[in-house]
């Protein structure tokens, strides 16, 4: 218990830098999100789902839908009904991670054809989420433009008339435009537009900053040629110097977790009861545990007076990297990259994959829980064996 008595005497030592911290982590997420607090209502909008378009064909400009709209621009048109349509280029995975769109949608080629030879038409939908219930609207909707389609082609074919694809996607729309409003499908609009997974995304930023400030200075101290000295004059063993640094400077981050979720709990009480933040809550510590070993690590190989730049230039870095900051789109290919050799890049893919999921579980989350937990045991080892040396060093 050593050094837990001497970690903990020197943050009554360094109790200010623990309290600027502590307040950092508070009044940092209230400036934040302040501005995004309201009171909820019991009105209702209706609820698009909001789609990237792909057509295997030349893409008709959307919006252009008159009465010379062929099968697909007339269901293109249909659909927006019901669909909110988003340009994102060559962005689409980044897009459906950042909920900028819950996924594609496919049209092929030949749909026309396909109806006159009595073949089944088939529209994708392509999302990396398992949950497809979202779509269902949209699936009700292309069920009715095809059907309805293939209806009308069908009568006109049997009675002689004009069944061109321009005539009869005209009367298609016609026929559907009395009965739109039979799929869809209206929401209440919370007009609490507190976002979780921004709170807890920023809080990564905030996390890493506080553990530097608070971790960086008392870890810098127990360095000291005269402490390790001391601690190997004891004959205390290295593993147990090691255990009690982790454990002592896991109490601390544990420590901004709590404040984490207070802050939480004073800005929404109620999302404190959602499952969903449960998962983010367990995503948070294993972030946080992996965020504390990095202070750790640093610890061991810079020095006093450089940490505030180590700390700044990690912490921005970071942020920006994993899409603490900015989304993950917008950010090139190579630095998306970079990313991923922070333990923060699968804190902030976890937030993402439990907020924009309908049906969130575990089997979704692990991969990444697996990976920042290699980053905790990985850096453990790491600190460990620096330690052990440190300590022969000073024999």
């Amino acid at each position: 218990m050593r050094v837990f008595k001497l970690f903990f005497k020197m943050i009554k030592a360094n109790i200010g830098a623990v309290i600027s911290s502590m307040a950092l982590i508070i009044f940092s997420v209230i400036i934040y999100f302040a501005v995004d607090l309201g009171s909820a209502t019991n009105t209702y909008e209706e609820a698009k789902v909001d789609l990237a378009l792909n057509i295997e064909e030349a893409s008709p400009l959307i919006g252009e839908y008159d009465e010379k709209a062929n099968i697909k621009t007339g269901l293109v048109g249909y659909l927006a009904n019901y669909v909110n349509y988003k340009d994102v280029g060559d962005n689409l995975e980044d897009a459906m991670y950042f909920a900028i769109v819950n996924g594609e949608l496919r049209l092929p080629s030949k749909m026309y054809e396909k109806i006159v030879a009595g073949e089944q038409v088939e529209v994708e939908f392509y999302t990396i989420f398992a949950d497809e219930s979202v779509f269902a609207p949209v699936k009700q909707a292309i069920n009715n433009y095809l059907s309805t389609f293939e209806l009308i082609y069908n009568e006109n074919n049997a009675l002689g008339l004009d069944v061109s694809e321009v005539s009869v996607a005209a009367k298609t729309l016609e026929m559907l435009s009395e009965n739109i409003n039979d799929v869809i499908v209206h929401r209440q609009i919370d007009e609490d537009t507190f976002s979780t997974d921004a709170y807890f995304n920023f809080a990564s930023y905030v996390i890493i900053n506080a553990m530097f400030t608070m971790l960086g200075p008392i870890l810098l101290n127990l360095s000291q040629k005269e402490i390790l000295d001391r601690i190997h004059a004891s004959s205390y063993p290295s593993k147990k110097v090691t255990g009690e640094l982790i454990l002592s400077s896991a109490f601390v981050g544990i420590l901004s977790i709590v404040f984490v979720l207070a802050v939480l709990f004073a800005l929404s009480p109620g999302l404190l009861t959602n499952f969903k933040t449960i998962y983010m809550l367990i995503n948070l510590i294993l972030y946080t545990l992996a965020s504390v070993l990095v202070v750790l690590l640093f610890s061991n190989i810079i020095t006093q007076a450089s940490l505030p730049a180590i700390a700044n230039a990690y912490s921005l870095t970071q942020s920006f990297l994993i899409g603490a900051f900015i989304p993950r789109f917008l950010v090139s290919g190579v630095l998306d990259t970079l990313g991923h050799v922070f333990p923060g890049y699968y804190f902030i893919s976890n937030n993402h994959l439990i907020a924009n999921k309908m049906n969130v579980g575990f089997g979704d989350l692990y991969i990444n829980w697996i990976i920042m937990g290699g980053f905790i045991v990985g850096l453990s080892v790491v600190i460990g064996v620096i330690n052990r040396l440190k300590l022969r060093k000073n024999v």
